[in-house]
């Protein structure tokens, strides 16, 4: 057997075990309305009390933390497989730039928490000429006079 023919068969194995083991990556999705920005992240099976968004004005980021608990069936079934998430999950999501990072809203429904950034007021983009300071003008003047001096 080949070593891509033996990676291929024993990859897949590998990967189901391993994703029992590792923490999943939270979907999110970053919206731009009229209004404002919204940040929306699946957390199934994640209740309020088990959950964590915290601000960072300094990185412009949001950290979202959740738990799940894991769930043990009593009867004596037996798991064929388990892929569900069961324990601790966190994820770092950086703010847009234009979101203004005060009056910021929060809300979890049907496994959806949504974090609601509104927009900053938009800054004059129109371009204007800065004006020149005149002694650094002046200063200049006199050397011109001398040059065109020396040429007469």
């Amino acid at each position: 057997m080949n070593l891509p023919s033996a990676m291929q068969t024993v990859m897949p194995n590998m990967l189901n075990r391993e994703t029992r083991l590792v923490n999943p990556i939270l979907s999110a999705d970053i919206i731009e309305t009229g209004n404002d920005y919204k940040i929306t992240v699946s957390l199934p099976g994640v209740h309020e009390s088990d959950l964590d968004v915290e601000l960072c004005e300094r990185d412009r980021t949001i950290t979202i933390k959740g738990h799940t608990e894991q769930t043990f069936n009593e009867d004596g079934d037996t798991y064929h497989r388990r892929e569900r998430h069961c324990g601790d999950v966190k994820r770092t999501i950086p703010i847009p730039s234009g979101a203004c990072l005060k009056d910021v809203n929060t809300s979890l429904c049907n496994g959806i928490l949504t974090v609601t950034f509104p927009k900053q007021e938009t800054v004059n983009s129109s371009r204007r000429l800065l004006p020149i300071k005149t002694d650094v003008a002046e200063k200049r003047t006199p050397i011109l006079k001398k040059i065109t001096n020396k040429k007469n």
